[in-house]
């Protein structure tokens, strides 16, 4: 049964709409030759959240929509935290067409497209929806990506994988009018960002007097629904700290180091989605949790050894750094 997504919203911010000359001004001539119309609205402060509408042009709108009706593409199915999802994906090489939206998002933040992307994937995902969640990338999965500028030591990283981090800024470009973002423990409140064709919604993971610890209210799950399918591409952003989002910068300043890359392939579409990290892991909270988990497992193995019932009792101790999953199923 489908949900309904009436209640879907988007809290424009109109004092922080910007037009396109006044983000790219004349330092991407690529970009500003664009003829669009294209809106800035920042939606929150803490996770920063943009939405952009009409940065996408119809062309490659279109060309992703053709391939897809024309492509059986991969179909995968998982279950994660409870919850069903079921993705059809088309991998895309990149052409002058697609190329344009990696310029777009570079442009935004100030970074140069030094390093090609050369492939690509668009998703139809159909589901119950994510649990809350970190986007991560496992950097052993960007090998053809210089990675020499990035400190990983400012980048929140997996306990059991200290090569699988948190982007500093995650993006995601809707294809059509289906489903949505939301952000559960944002600090303004925010409703659900409506999914709307063409519109790229882009946010940051990060404060950066936290890192290497990453931003717990940049938490987000996507809402999908049952039957009909959301499209969209993922991307994310590595770099070692935040670039500003749509700041003129004079000629002679550099552009901080920064990989815009795409984290999904045809058979793993969903590589970016990590709802069993764990989110909430800054400094005195994990402290905090994994104090509390220890003690709980003391108590645990204390009556078990004393209990008349341990013959029939079968129970397993974390080892040091796994993880519980803390969070119900939304």
């Amino acid at each position: 049964m489908l949900r309904s997504c009436m209640s879907m919203y988007v809290r424009m911010n109109t004092c922080r709409q910007c037009s396109w000359p006044q983000i790219l001004g004349c330092s991407w001539p690529v970009l500003s030759a664009l003829a669009m119309d294209v809106s800035v609205n920042h939606l929150s402060t803490r996770p920063h959240v943009w939405v952009v509408d009409g940065a996408v042009s119809d062309r490659f709108l279109d060309l992703v929509d053709k391939q897809l009706a024309s492509s059986e593409g991969t179909v995968t199915s998982e279950l994660r935290n409870g919850k069903s999802i079921t993705s059809r994906s088309v991998e895309f090489g990149v052409d002058d067409v697609s190329r344009q939206l990696f310029e777009t998002v570079a442009g935004f933040w100030g970074l140069l497209p030094e390093q090609s992307i050369e492939s690509f994937v668009v998703s139809d995902i159909c589901g119950e929806g994510q649990a809350p969640h970190v986007d991560h990338i496992n950097l052993d999965d960007l090998p053809v990506h210089k990675l020499d500028f990035l400190d990983l030591t400012r980048q929140s990283s997996s306990p059991l994988n200290p090569r699988r981090v948190v982007p500093t800024i995650s993006v995601v470009v809707y294809f059509n009018s289906v489903g949505g973002l939301h952000f559960p423990h944002s600090a303004d409140k925010l409703g659900t960002i409506a999914a709307k064709r063409g519109r790229i919604v882009m946010f940051q993971n990060y404060v950066d007097t936290d890192r290497p610890h990453h931003d717990s209210m940049a938490a987000h799950c996507g809402i999908y629904l049952d039957s009909l399918p959301k499209r969209i591409l993922v991307m994310g952003i590595l770099a070692n700290e935040t670039p500003s989002f749509s700041q003129r910068r004079p000629g002679s300043t550099s552009p901080k180091p920064g990989l815009i890359y795409c984290p999904g392939t045809a058979q793993d579409p969903l590589r970016h989605d990590a709802p069993s990290y764990d989110y909430m892991r800054t400094a005195f909270r994990k402290s905090f949790r994994e104090a509390q988990a220890a003690v709980s497992w003391h108590v645990l193995a204390h009556w078990a050894l004393s209990s008349s019932w341990l013959g029939a009792l079968s129970f397993s101790v974390p080892s040091r750094g796994q993880k519980q999953h803390l969070l119900p199923s939304t």
